[in-house]
């Protein structure tokens, strides 16, 4: 029996579900984190690896989300800007405006924003980590 197997992104392929043959796992060596053969822990590869599978296949998403971003920072700035100017704008009422702008620079700049988060949050655990395996004598 032949059936049709659909894979992502938009690849189709004809298997034989009466003789299938299992496809070879790939083996994945990864050195332990903090081992002298450069264990580091790299969170933005894993990142810029996601995003550029996402925009090669959908390459106006980048362009759609930074306008939606955009969006989102400018009416968040107009809603601040409007309850200030009625006196409701200080101090923990400007909360949302600091969510909405942070959401608004996720949105319009993911390929620069979040490559630089998570390379600070790396470092950040590779401090940690260097510092728990020289307390632990490793």
């Amino acid at each position: 029996m032949t059936v049709l197997h659909r894979e992502w992104p938009h690849t189709v392929q004809l298997m034989d579900t009466t003789n299938p043959t299992p496809a070879p796992t790939p083996v994945v060596t990864v050195p332990p984190i903090g081992s002298a053969d450069g264990g580091k822990i790299d969170l933005q590869a894993g990142w810029n690896d996601l995003w550029t599978s996402v925009t090669t296949g959908y390459p106006g998403i980048g362009h759609t989300m930074a306008i939606i971003g955009v969006g989102i920072a400018v009416l968040s700035l107009l809603k601040w800007s409007w309850n200030a100017r009625h006196g409701r704008g200080h101090g923990a009422a400007a909360r949302p405006v600091l969510g909405g702008l942070i959401i608004g620079a996720i949105l319009a700049a993911p390929a620069v924003v979040i490559p630089l988060l998570l390379g600070v949050l790396s470092v950040v655990a590779n401090i940690v980590v260097s510092l728990v395996v020289k307390a632990s004598g490793v």
